[in-house]
């Protein structure tokens, strides 16, 4: 997430709508974050790697080390 850059940024008469992006933006990384977590942490158990090796690309959860395995985020399982 970026800052606006109050120098480019006019001046609002309410500052409501910048709090609420504010907290609303952090909440929602909050909330991606502990999705990936909890995709990466189910797909190591299918690939059977540790969660931390696994990446997101796309609708996709990969193993980059090999046997390069993959796991659809769709619930297809595959193996290369």
């Amino acid at each position: 997430m970026v800052n606006a850059d109050t120098a480019l940024t006019p001046i609002a008469p309410s500052p409501g709508a910048s709090r609420a992006d504010l907290l609303v933006g952090a909440a929602v990384c909050h909330a991606v974050q502990r999705l990936k977590t909890e995709i990466q942490a189910v797909a190591a158990e299918i690939v059977d790697c540790p969660p931390t090796d696994l990446v997101l690309v796309g609708d996709r959860v990969l193993s980059p080390a090999p046997p390069h395995r993959s796991v659809s985020l769709r619930g297809r399982q595959t193996f290369a």
